[in-house]
């Protein structure tokens, strides 16, 4: 018994054409995975004309809304956070440099 296995690059190569379809200028790296997602989706049932449309989609499509604000609110807060961290941060060095200096002054005094 003899097995032969292929070494080509046709299903990866497929990808990057199909990724080329339907990338858009100024589209984020997350939205096309999510249109990737859903092509593969339709694809793996049998193409666009055996997609069933179930309640549960039809819930997930009325609450996409929702899950993009809820999404855009937590990016929200976490920018916030970092950039409060940031400044902490940087308050903390100038304090840090300020009594480094100072130790300096007194070390310079005290000889």
């Amino acid at each position: 018994m003899i097995m032969i296995l292929s070494h080509g690059n046709s299903n990866v190569e497929r990808g990057f054409s199909i990724n080329k379809r339907l990338f858009m200028e100024n589209m984020k790296e997350q939205t096309l995975i999510a249109r990737r997602i859903v092509y593969d989706s339709i694809q793996a049932n049998g193409g666009i004309s055996n997609f069933e449309v179930s309640k549960q989609f039809i819930l997930s499509v009325r609450n996409s809304r929702a899950k993009y604000e809820e999404y855009k609110e937590k990016k929200r807060k976490e920018e916030k956070e970092l950039s409060e961290n940031l400044k902490r941060k940087r308050e903390a060095e100038n304090k840090l440099k300020e009594l480094k200096a100072k130790k300096f002054r007194i070390l310079e005094v005290a000889q």
